[in-house]
């Protein structure tokens, strides 16, 4: 399963750039993409922009910033 992140002005065309790819999930390993990055650079130094963000995964469905974290939170981490 691949997250994404988009901005409330992005399409949902722009989910295939790089910048807007979180990571993805598999086999109970979460693999971080460069959109990854770009989520915790917002949150350490303007929060006030995680407001108007998407949260989406590759079937369509929408996540809080809560619950992407929490889905997350279950997997090892593994950078490729």
């Amino acid at each position: 399963m691949t997250y994404y992140i988009l901005h409330k002005e992005d399409s949902n065309e722009d989910m295939m750039y790089d910048h807007n790819q979180l990571g993805e999930k598999s086999f109970n390993s979460f693999y971080p993409a460069s959109g990854l990055s770009g989520l915790m650079n917002m949150v350490d130094n303007s929060p006030e922009q995680l407001v108007d963000v998407r949260i989406l995964d590759e079937t369509g469905k929408k996540y809080t910033l809560e619950q992407f974290l929490s889905e997350i939170s279950k997997l090892k981490v593994r950078y490729k």
